[in-house]
This record gives C-alpha cells, sequence and structure tokens, in this order.
C-alpha cells in the first residue's frame, strides 16, 4: 500500500476483516431507492434529496481521523511492522499512548499483578490487533461520535461499543480473531452521527424550520439513508471494498434473508448487544437468538450462545471502564 504522504486528498487506514482491491472512493454516490421507506409527503421527498446532494458534494462532512491513528491502523495491516514501530507512532499523541497503557495494564495486572513499565511492551503485549482497535474506537470517539453531552450521541457511541464487544465475543466462540469482530463493530455506524447532524442542519435552514420535528426526520434517515453514508465514509478511509461490502449487506438485510460470514457476524452482534441491553436473558431469548438467520449462517450452537450472553455484560463493562 502507497504511504499516506503520496496520498493527500485521502485517509488510508487498512481493513483487515478481508482483504480487498483498494480504488478511489466515487465523487458522487446515490441511495438505492428499494433501501429507502415510501413517504407520500413531498416534503419527506425533498429532504432525502438535499441529504444525499449534501453527502455527495460536501467533503466537509465526512471526518477526518487523527493522523496518529490513521498510521497506527496502517501499521497494524503490515505484516512487517512491530511493536517497536508502532509504540515510535504512539508516542506522538500521548493521550493516546495512555490510552493503550491503562488496556495494557488492566488486562495485565489481572493475569499476573504486575504492571508493564513500557510502551512498546505494551503494544507487544496487547498485539497490533488490539492496539489498532483502542486507536480507532478513542478516534471515532473523538471525531464521529463525539457527544457534546447530548444524550442521543452517548446513547449511540454506547450501542456502537457494545455491538464491538459482541462481535468479538462472537467470533472468539466461533476461534476467529475477536480483535477483528471488535472492529467490524466500531465500524458499523459511522454513519449514524454524521447523519444525525447533516439532518439537524437541514432542519435548522429558514427554508425547512419549523417544517418537520427532528424524532420525524431521524425516524426516516437512519435506516433509509445512514447505512449509505456508512459505506461511504468508510470508502474515503480507504477501508477494503470487500468489508464495506459486507458491512452495508448487514445493514441492508431483510428479516429472514439468508446471511453468512462477516455479514453474519455483525447481524449477530447487533442481535446481542440489542437483547442484551434491553433486560435480563432467558433460555426464550437465547432460543430466539439460535432460529436467527445469522446465528444459523455462522453455525452456532447452544454452548456458543449461552456462554456469548453470560459474558457479554462483564465484557462490557470491562471496555467501557
Amino acid at each position: 500500500m502507497p504511504p499516506l504522504h503520496n496520498r493527500p486528498d485521502r485517509q488510508a487506514p487498512a481493513g483487515g476483516l478481508s482483504r480487498g482491491r483498494r480504488v478511489p472512493p466515487p465523487k458522487t454516490w446515490t441511495v438505492e431507492q428499494d433501501t429507502l421507506p415510501v413517504f407520500e409527503d413531498d416534503f419527506l421527498l425533498s429532504l432525502r434529496q438535499q441529504v444525499v446532494l449534501l453527502l455527495s458534494e460536501g467533503e466537509e462532512v465526512v471526518p477526518r481521523l487523527p493522523r496518529v491513528a490513521v498510521e497506527v491502523m496502517r501499521l497494524a495491516d503490515d505484516p512487517t511492522a512491530s511493536a517497536a514501530s508502532v509504540s515510535k507512532v504512539l508516542k506522538l499523541d500521548p493521550q493516546l499512548a495512555g490510552r493503550v497503557m491503562h488496556a495494557a495494564n488492566a488486562v495485565w495486572s489481572r493475569r499476573s499483578g504486575a504492571r508493564i513499565p513500557d510502551l512498546q511492551r505494551a503494544v507487544g503485549r496487547l498485539g497490533l490487533g488490539t492496539v489498532r482497535n483502542i486507536v480507532l474506537g478513542s478516534a471515532l470517539n473523538q471525531t464521529v461520535f463525539r457527544a457534546d453531552n447530548r444524550p442521543r450521541m452517548q446513547d449511540l457511541w454506547l450501542r456502537t461499543v457494545a455491538t464491538a464487544v459482541a462481535c468479538e465475543l462472537i467470533a472468539k466462540a466461533l476461534r476467529r480473531r475477536g480483535e477483528q469482530g471488535y472492529m467490524l463493530g466500531l465500524l458499523h455506524a459511522v454513519g449514524e452521527p454524521i447523519t444525525i447532524r447533516v439532518v439537524e442542519d437541514l432542519l435548522a435552514t429558514p427554508e425547512l424550520s419549523g417544517r418537520l420535528d427532528l424524532p420525524q426526520a431521524l425516524a426516516w434517515a437512519l435506516p433509509g439513508v445512514a447505512p449509505q453514508v456508512t459505506a461511504h465514509v468508510l470508502r474515503r478511509w480507504w477501508f477494503p471494498d470487500t468489508l464495506v461490502d459486507q458491512i452495508a449487506a448487514a445493514l441492508s438485510a431483510r428479516p429472514g434473508q439468508p446471511v453468512r460470514g462477516v455479514t453474519a457476524l455483525l447481524i449477530a452482534g447487533l442481535t446481542v448487544q440489542e437483547r442484551c441491553r434491553a433486560g435480563g436473558v432467558s433460555e426464550a431469548t437465547v432460543d430466539a437468538f439460535l432460529d436467527s438467520e445469522a446465528a444459523i449462517g455462522l453455525g452456532l450452537d447452544r454452548d456458543h450462545a449461552t456462554a456469548i450472553f453470560e459474558r457479554f455484560p462483564e465484557a462490557l463493562e470491562r471496555t467501557l471502564t
């Protein structure tokens, strides 16, 4: 992959879950008509057109990740990268370096009671995939999901982290790389906060102010447009097309539609976090999950599902602390 300085107009974090051909994102994008609810109200149709136009032409809508985060993600996908090279980059951002040290010591002290003395050893203990997820999560929280003390954004970030935790547990249950499942969960909803801000800005204009309230607009925009915004942003960040397509397939899957692989993993993660956060988990919850197309597509059995649901609360609490 060419170095970052050869692409001044693009960011280039690597994917990881599945490798695919990287091509320049299109200058414009369109929302598939059959992914949008049908409305008779001309105003809602007008709003759809304005959202699509703004996102296809307004490059400033796509946030830029911190440079250090981009470089760490690039190194995490480089088989020749070392803990030394990653720690050298991390030292350029003391806040990110501190997060990695905190995470490494939290894990290592539980296992041995000892503390890790330096950043390079912390990176080595955690592994490049886990370090990438720590850095990616921090970058997304600071840029895309910046809460501004708004409950809607805070809840959206919590749901994103919960989905990442669930995807990690499912991947580990299937003996796959858990850190790749976690990254999938982090990335799946990057279009939602961007869509919310775009809609808020549009509704504040003199032409649209007072004609539709925010909950009504978001009830349309989030399921109808946010998945396409997610795909648009991830391509702008140079994630592999294969990964972007798999995320888009999960977000647009219809009930009863057979799913496999990464698409099934993301749908299963979304289901687990939703049911765990909704309340107590019972045998009926596990049964319903096992009957889902995602669980069937992944080949999950009752032992898998029970362990995932049992481990989720503690894993989420540990991640958030």
